[in-house]
């Protein structure tokens, strides 16, 4: 969680009076939005309900919550935050992984899933669409194009 939440959500933080002076700022996180599963309202960090799954859909939950919250307090940002589906990268071929899990991803479990994932550069095209497009204005200033934008 540290990861995905709280050092994302602490860089738009830090970055926020920079956002402000921007004509027309703009944020993206790439993450999980639609996919989040039971809320635990009561237990946010998962002391008691930590899994993969949880994690994942709190932090779904939680980007949501604090992108509603940033919007309410400056209306002028735009707060985008998306799922760009399965992507079929180099991250387990790289990462600091064992390498039977390794082996596995990539002679077993990738070949299943390719023919569902987004093509890289299709997913790249979908998010630069979200960086960049006038679809998505903050709710003070509907309708302009974006300058200045963070992505998450």
């Amino acid at each position: 969680m540290a990861l995905r939440y709280y050092s994302r959500m602490r860089l738009l933080h830090n970055f926020l009076p920079l956002l402000l002076s921007s004509p027309s700022p703009r944020v993206v996180s790439i993450f999980a939005a639609g996919n989040e599963g039971k809320l635990y309202p009561s237990d946010l960090s998962l002391r008691s309900h930590y899994g993969l799954f949880n994690n994942i859909s709190h932090v779904a939950f939680m980007t949501t919550f604090f992108f509603e919250g940033i919007v309410a307090r400056n209306p002028s940002v735009s707060c985008v935050h998306v799922y760009p589906g399965l992507v079929k990268t180099a991250e387990f071929q790289n990462g600091l992984f064992p390498n039977w899990l390794k082996w596995f991803f990539k002679w077993i479990f990738l070949p299943l899933i390719t023919p569902l994932c987004v093509p890289l550069q299709e997913c790249g095209e979908r998010n630069l669409f979200h960086s960049t497009s006038a679809k998505y204005p903050s709710p003070q200033r509907s309708g302009e194009d974006s300058a200045t934008m963070i992505a998450l």
